[in-house]
């Protein structure tokens, strides 16, 4: 059991599973290390940082600060007798002459609650839309704000005013954006104990009537600088007195926007105790602060731990794949893919990889934004990457780890395959894969060249160095020349090879190439060219011969046969006039009559169909007009189609067309196809003639339904001696469809049959007469 197949292959799974499982455990923990805020700063910061030193920190203060302005800005202007009173006016909006209205907190609670705007549980402000939401785009004047200081009169000049346009929707959101201010400081740090301690002081020009906002009243200065972190602000001073390690920028300028006073004096100090004895936004921040730092620590020593791991089963893997035992000797185990050829199967795993990540960015990514919050999604969408690729790169690189150990890499390349095709066509002097190679090579010797000079040329500055350059483009001009020279000459060699071509195809079955003006293997194929014209020759006189002996003993046969069938059938004439009263004599005498008529039309018809077939047949060509050829003969075999009960229905047209034809031949072809309809046909149908015009061509159509099933090819009907019923239960030569045929082509007409079931269709088709159209 120790070196059986399963055990080994129970090992394997068991440590390919280790090796991903700890390639995912090494990237979460890079991912969260990756997140931390002092990714990049090394680790001296787990040792000396704490949380008061973070721009997290500088940034709370920061805000915290600023919501205290805003405070001590709207304090009065909401309260009366220290506390919050809603009816209290706050601003006064002039609508125009005699027109000057005051809303109160209340009013302007109520309208911009009207328009989805509210105060969340931490008194910021939010929106949720409504109906009324940004229905308001009336602007009016503002004349006066309780809350801003630039609006008191005391601050202005006797002539002096302020105003400001605004819609009534946007001052809403002002006046709730400081009522939200007001409720988030009245309530962590006036109403509750909190680490953030503040005492804001503004006073006029002359250090009198100062107004004091704070929630730390009895801690002096120096109390406060002692409690950890702290800020002093003084008018007085040019600069900040502060202990904070990221610097809080503009805090001066929007104290002095904040004082009740113009051009007063202002007096702050922010500070936070850093023992955080009060449970408050601080102290929480401080906490997680220092759970991040724990868990960077973790993953530091995860990440380090999953690299070995990775690392060991990487090398074991390595070591046992393709094995079934421990025995060194063991056969190789190739999979299926493995047998593909090496180029093959990286071709494939690039484009597996390509299909992957397109997949990947248009589900996975999409993926990945709904489970990770958007400041993290570059990180994991190149993670994401990152194991697509490691998946696919550990999936091809063991399949070639295998192809090694069986010693099939090479042996089972496609380049070792063409080398190998390569010194076979040496040997075989195969043109067409010698000439591949050839060009690549010299692809890849004339691209080197180029690249080799340019690089020698811009790269070393030296004279010398750039001389060097000089035999790589006299080698790569050289050996343009040659190949030019090459593949003209053999172009001048095909094309006069094409040539021979096309004047065989014309027809010209005696012309020969001048063997001297090949070379190579053009010459080999201009050799067998000649040969091809010489036996064409010889095969196109043999059967000229044939068809001419063929035609001779047709006429010969015919003629030979015609002078006793005469004789025949005028014996049978006179014994008919010798009025015989002996039925039975009668009967013989009118089959003996039937069948020497018929052995006579099927003489005729064979001579005709040679001469037809041959082309030996004399056309006197004149102008008839097909119309009135087709009434005539349909006229012919109306009474015949009646001895069937079948019916002639034809669409002609009202005017006639001229057509340049044999009118004998025409007559000839319309009479074949009216008897071929006439013989079969079914019984008590239609039978539908139809001339027509399009463009510069005359058709005419003839349809019937066939008495018998239609199993036959429609070219098959027009060869000799092949007729649709298969039984020849039915008067006929199988020649007239032939005979037709050939006769509507020697016109310079096109004839057509289409069977469509039991539909047989016959189609002729003529040029129309240049004057007549």
């Amino acid at each position: 059991m120790k070196n059986s197949p399963i055990s080994y292959t129970f090992k394997k799974i068991l440590l390919l599973f280790l090796h991903f499982f700890f390639v995912a455990l090494v990237f979460t923990n890079i991912g969260i290390l990756y997140h931390n805020e002092h990714y990049g700063q090394g680790l001296s910061w787990l040792r000396t940082e704490k949380y008061e030193d973070t721009a997290a920190f500088s940034d709370q203060f920061k805000d915290d600060a600023l919501k205290v302005f805003q405070y001590a800005q709207c304090r009065e202007a909401f309260e009366t007798n220290g506390k919050i009173d809603f009816s209290k006016i706050v601003a006064e909006i002039y609508y125009g002459p005699d027109d000057e209205r005051s809303y109160t907190l209340n009013e302007f609670i109520l309208y911009a609650k009207a328009r989805g705007y509210y105060l969340d549980v931490n008194w910021n402000l939010a929106f949720e839309p409504t109906s009324l939401s940004g229905t308001d785009k009336e602007k009016f004047l503002v004349d006066w704000k309780a809350y801003d200081p630039k609006y008191n009169t005391d601050n202005l000049d006797a002539n002096e005013t302020i105003s400001a346009e605004m819609t009534m929707e946007d001052l809403s959101k002002e006046v709730l954006s400081y009522l939200g201010s007001y409720y988030y400081v009245y309530n962590n740090f006036m109403n509750s104990a909190s680490n953030f301690y503040f005492k804001v002081v503004y006073s006029n020009d002359d250090f009198e009537y100062p107004i004091l906002t704070s929630n730390v009243q009895q801690l002096s200065l120096d109390q406060l600088k002692a409690l950890g972190k702290y800020l002093y602000i003084s008018s007085e001073l040019p600069n900040d007195v502060t202990n904070l390690t990221q610097q809080i920028h503009s805090l001066n300028g929007l104290a002095e926007q904040s004082s009740p006073y113009y051009q007063g004096n202002y007096e702050i100090t922010l500070a936070v105790d850093t023992s955080y004895p009060v449970k408050d936004v601080y102290c929480e921040e401080a906490l997680n602060y220092a759970a991040i730092r724990t868990q960077y620590v973790h993953s530091l020593y995860l990440s380090a731990a999953g690299l070995l791991i990775c690392l060991a089963t990487l090398l074991a893997l390595i070591a046992l794949t393709g094995r079934t035992s421990s025995n060194k000797d063991a056969v190789i185990r190739l999979h299926g893919f493995d047998q593909l050829m090496p180029e093959i199967f990286v071709f494939f795993c690039v484009l597996v990889t390509l299909i992957a990540l397109y997949l990947y960015r248009r589900i996975g990514c999409k993926l990945i934004h709904i489970v990770v919050p958007m400041e993290h999604w570059f990180y994991w969408e190149k993670i994401g990457q990152l194991l697509l690729f490691y998946i696919v790169g550990f999936f091809a690189g063991f399949s070639l780890l295998r192809r090694y150990k069986a010693r099939t890499l090479w042996s089972g390349s496609l380049l070792s395959r063409c080398i190998h095709t390569f010194r076979v066509s040496l040997e075989h002097k195969r043109f067409s894969t010698i000439l591949l190679f050839f060009s690549l090579a010299y692809l890849i010797v004339s691209t080197a060249c180029i690249l080799g000079a340019f690089y020698l040329y811009l790269t070393f500055p030296g004279r010398i160095i750039r001389t060097l350059a000089i035999p790589l483009v006299l080698l790569w001009i050289g050996l343009n020349v040659f190949v030019f020279h090459h593949f003209l000459m053999t172009s001048i060699q095909r094309d006069k090879i094409n040539s021979a071509i096309k004047q065989l195809a014309s027809g010209d079955t005696t012309y020969k190439v001048p063997l001297k003006d090949f070379s190579g293997k053009e010459k080999d194929m201009a050799e067998n060219l000649n040969n091809i014209s010489s036996g064409l020759e010889t095969a196109l006189q043999e059967k000229v011969r044939s068809e001419r002996l063929k035609a001779d003993l047709i006429t010969n046969v015919s003629h030979d046969i015609k002078t006793p069938l005469t004789s025949i059938i005028n014996y049978v004439d006179l014994i008919k006039r010798e009025h015989i009263s002996d039925p039975k004599i009668q009967s013989y005498l009118e089959v003996l009559d039937q069948k020497s008529q018929r052995l006579k039309t099927l003489t005729e018809d064979l001579v005709e169909a040679s001469k037809a077939s041959s082309g030996n047949v004399k056309l006197d060509l004149m102008d008839i007009d097909l119309v009135e050829l087709v009434q005539q003969s349909a006229g012919e075999f109306e009474e015949k189609f009646a001895t069937r009960n079948l019916s002639l229905v034809m669409g002609l047209p009202e005017h006639g067309v001229t057509i340049v034809a044999d009118g004998r031949r025409m007559w000839r072809i319309l009479e074949n196809l009216y008897n071929n309809a006439f013989k079969y046909a079914m019984e008590q149908s239609r039978i539908y003639v139809d001339v027509f015009t399009k463009e510069s061509s005359v058709y005419f159509t003839i349809k019937n339904i066939s008495a018998t099933p239609l199993n036959i090819q429609p070219d098959e009907l027009t060869e000799r001696f092949v007729r649709g019923d298969v039984s020849r239960s039915t008067e006929g030569s199988g020649l007239g469809l032939s005979i037709a045929k050939s006769l509507t082509e020697l016109q310079n007409g096109q004839f057509t049959i289409y069977i469509d079931g039991d539909l047989f269709k016959a189609e002729l088709c003529f040029p129309i007469k240049e004057s007549a159209r």
